[in-house]
């Protein structure tokens, strides 16, 4: 069931809706009402259970237990696939106060001019800016087949319709050496030609393949210091706390990660026992800090500075992360970073590449150079 349809399944939409009631009820007590809410991000999950009237119900809930930023309007956002959504689902979700939409496109292997995913992004930005939603978010994958050439028309066309950010994902990015690329055929060079494109179309880059307009306040708080990279991706909010509701949602309070069970029906008799829904959790230690510190410093800077970071976890960065930096030389030696007096920085070169250069600071993958960080997936 889409939003803004009648709903298929009235009983269990409604039970769904009520769940998450109860999980809201129990978690709010644990937060003070001086902490106020500066976003909501709505997943394709709640969206297959709910309809836009559902949704404008969680939200009032969400307004009743926990207070929203009195200082401009708390970004509501939504996750929308173009192929299946319709007009009347845009219209309804921004008639609930939705404005934001991430919008997720799968690249055919052909890149034809006439993908019908391209063409349904087209016309669903559109829609979108149409009905108020005028902040748009694009997702470019590879869709579920081999990519068998970069996909500049793909790119070209987003870039026409002015979204507001865009990000490539993995299937996306030119492997590194020896990488298993599995049924695809990467073409050399992708990674070069698709943020070439990017750069000449007037975008800039934010970070770990994320483009957007100059104006946006990504970059805004990327000069400033103040940019933040966590499960849902680049945030100009850095003190902010995540919590996750729903079946198999995430959380990061504090120094604490926890998430909730991923089967429906644990989650469902937490909620009905009247138990938060916590499946496991874990409170990083101070090791865990200081690495997620350094992650942080390079996602969201290009750099780091050894002395702030010795200076906050009270240890000589040097000696503390003497393996890490072993690890990295070789990506300097490739033109990846470069020492600084007091620190390291990405070059141009290993902006395109900061997934490489986190690996060397995450010790719990050993030596697999490339693998995704937990400290920006949350849980291993």
């Amino acid at each position: 069931m889409r939003p803004g349809e009648a709903a298929a399944d009235e009983p269990h939409g409604e039970a769904y809706l009520a769940r998450l009631r109860g999980e809201l009820a129990l978690l709010s007590p644990l937060f003070d009402r001086d902490r106020q809410v500066e976003q909501v991000h709505l997943i394709n999950q709640p969206l297959a259970h709910l309809a836009a009237t559902r949704i404008r119900d969680l939200l009032d809930t969400l307004a009743h237990h926990f207070s929203f930023a009195v200082t401009g309007a708390a970004l509501r956002l939504v996750e929308l696939d173009p192929l299946a959504t319709t007009t009347g689902d845009v219209a309804a979700l921004a008639a609930i106060g939705i404005n934001h939409a991430a919008i997720f496109i799968g690249v055919a292997a052909s890149n034809a001019p006439d993908d019908p995913a391209i063409r349904a992004a087209r016309t669903l930005i559109e829609t979108c800016r149409q009905h108020g939603i005028v902040h748009v978010h694009v997702h470019l994958s590879a869709g579920d087949g081999p990519v068998a050439e970069t996909p500049i028309r793909a790119i070209e066309s987003v870039m026409a319709a002015r979204v507001d950010r865009i990000s490539l994902h993995h299937a996306l990015r030119e492997p590194e050496a020896g990488a298993d690329t599995g049924a695809s055929t990467f073409a050399p060079g992708r990674r070069e030609a698709l943020f070439a494109r990017l750069l000449e179309g007037g975008y800039r880059h934010v970070g770990l393949c994320c483009f957007a307009l100059p104006h946006d306040e990504l970059l805004e708080a990327r000069r400033h210091r103040a940019l933040h990279c966590d499960l849902l991706g680049y945030s100009a909010h850095p003190g902010s706390d995540l919590v996750g509701i729903g079946v198999g949602g995430n959380s990061h309070v504090g120094a604490t990660l926890f998430q909730n069970p991923r089967d429906p029906a644990s989650w469902e008799a937490s909620i009905d026992a009247g138990r938060l829904p916590v499946w496991r959790a874990a409170r990083l230690g101070a090791e865990d800090l200081a690495r997620a510190d350094v992650v942080q410093q390079l996602v969201c800077r290009g750099e780091i500075d050894f002395e702030e970071v010795a200076r906050y976890h009270g240890i000589v960065f040097r000696e503390h992360f003497s393996r890490a930096l072993e690890r990295l030389q070789p990506l300097v030696t490739r033109g990846l970073a470069e020492f600084l007096p007091h620190g390291i920085r990405a070059t141009s070169a290993g902006e395109r590449h900061l997934h490489l250069l986190t690996a060397c600071f995450d010790e719990r993958h050993g030596d697999a150079i490339g693998t995704p960080s937990p400290h920006l997936a949350r849980f291993p």
